[in-house]
């Protein structure tokens, strides 16, 4: 079934979440929830310790933060706990991370840490963090390595308030080999400038062990005009993939800049493989070639992509009313901000979509800003006949794209072809960029359709919705 764009029709869908913050189970080192307290532990100190860190924080380097605040919920973590490890040279961080062991916290003092060859932490509940909790004046200088920078192969693993920088492969890789990993927590990193994925999240390759239940929140992810690829050669920037993944939770995050003057991007955010139940909020995308994509298009090994039931999924689904072959099962995506409209960006002739379902079912998309204003192929699109979905209260400057029919439930509250005007600065790039809805203009406030519950309660800064919600992420506070 095929329900048009003017529809007001909203079909009952087990897999409706709610937008509160969201933490994966936690060691004793505070890998699970990264704002929650306990008691300081011992401290040991890392040997070949100098008096200074290698080189002192790096001032001339680009702007992680891009000038964007950092939202509620992102609070610094609170002090170190269990067996606390001090570090202040490359040489220390390469020793404690191969003596590490349950319930370690790895403390690095600021400056800048070379990294010539992969940090393994192949040891459950470890945490490696900033002393300052600054992210700006501790920082991993990859100097262009090809390998994986930080490879996560246990459970309960944080890497925390850190700047990491200058990749020519993948800085952060977690992936299951014999085993299911549970609980990694990235959290207020500043990752800038990679020739590949900043972060890749997998299950092994026989699809039998997977990495479930992650947090990725309060980071940035940027590309610098002086790094960009020029594209001739290809373009594989990209944030975060995520395959076969189930639980992970995506939040307040800001990605920037991911694309090149010729040749495609790769999508910032990809969520495929058959994952499941991916919580996507309160994340803001900026001059990106492609946003986020939840989903794919079958089996890599096909020549052309399809949906087929009957094809063998990377991992099962594990959702009843979703059986066969899936590139995203169940998951919300909401409270997201996507604009693109920056000066450097101009040159790319068109972007392709903000927010994309592909072989997705029973995903919800729901109150999510897309603002674009140069040419693109659409703000929210979904693909292949067996998708369904529900699409509502998004606010769209750009088309609503149905590249097939399927079984998409929209209320009529979605503002497609909307004008950016109702936003108090959208024709500004960041960081005077701001996508708040300006008070006394019509076509986004008490226009949206009251969901079920639990529906979305709140804004993407944790303002309340009232009854007539605003259509987009933000909801005007009178």
């Amino acid at each position: 079934m095929f329900v048009a764009l003017t529809s007001a029709c909203v079909v009952e869908n087990p897999a409706w979440i709610g937008n509160g913050p969201q933490t994966s189970s936690a060691g004793t080192s505070g890998s699970g929830d990264p704002t929650s307290g306990g008691t300081q532990g011992t401290t040991t100190t890392a040997e070949s310790t100098p008096t200074d860190p290698d080189t002192g924080p790096d001032d001339t380097g680009p702007d992680p933060d891009m000038g964007v605040p950092m939202p509620s919920g992102c609070e610094p973590l609170p002090p170190p706990r269990g067996n606390i490890v001090e570090i202040a040279s490359s040489d220390a961080l390469v020793t404690a991370v191969a003596a590490a062991t349950p319930g370690d916290t790895l403390v690095l003092a600021p400056g800048t840490y070379a990294v010539e060859a992969p940090l393994v932490f192949d040891v459950a509940d470890v945490t490696l963090r900033s002393q300052s909790g600054e992210p700006d004046d501790t920082v991993l200088d990859l100097g262009g390595l090809t390998t994986s920078a930080i490879e996560i192969a246990a459970s309960d693993v944080t890497i925390a308030e850190l700047g990491i920088r200058n990749a020519g492969g993948r800085m952060i890789v977690v992936a299951a080999s014999d085993r299911t990993l549970i609980g990694t927590t990235l959290y207020r990193l500043a990752l800038v400038d990679g020739f590949d994925l900043m972060v890749e999240v997998t299950g092994n390759s026989a699809g039998t062990v997977f990495a479930d239940a992650g947090e990725i929140a309060c980071s940035t992810f940027t590309i610098s005009d002086d790094f960009r690829p020029d594209g001739a050669g290809g373009c594989e920037v990209g944030a975060i993939s995520g395959r076969g993944i189930a639980d992970w939770t995506i939040r307040d995050n800001t990605f920037s800049n991911f694309w090149c003057p010729t040749g495609q991007a790769r999508t910032v955010v990809r969520l495929f493989g058959g994952s499941h139940r991916s919580q996507v909020e309160r994340n803001l995308f900026v001059d990106n070639w492609k946003s986020l994509v939840l989903g794919d298009g079958g089996p890599t090994d096909l020549p052309e992509p399809v949906c087929e039931e009957a094809y063998m999924p990377y991992r099962t689904s594990e959702e009843p009313d979703c059986g066969g072959y899936w590139g995203h099962v169940g998951g919300v995506v909401v409270n997201n901000r996507v604009w693109v409209g920056g000066p450097g960006i101009s040159v790319v002739p068109k972007v392709d979509t903000g927010i994309a379902l592909a072989c997705a079912c029973d995903t919800d998309v729901l109150h999510n800003t897309v603002v674009n204003l140069g040419m693109t192929t659409g703000s929210i699109e979904w693909r292949y006949t067996r998708t369904r979905a529900r699409v509502a209260n998004n606010y769209c400057t750009d088309q609503l794209w149905e590249r097939n029919p399927a079984a998409i439930t929209l209320a009529s509250s979605n503002v497609q072809f909307g004008s950016p005007n109702v936003f108090v600065a959208p024709l500004e790039p960041l960081p005077a960029l701001d996508l708040h809805l300006a008070p006394g203009i019509d076509g986004a406030v008490d226009i949206g359709f009251a969901l079920p519950d639990p529906g979305v309660p709140e804004d993407f800064e944790h303002d309340g919705r009232d009854r007539l919600p605003d259509a987009g992420a933000d909801e005007l506070v009178r």
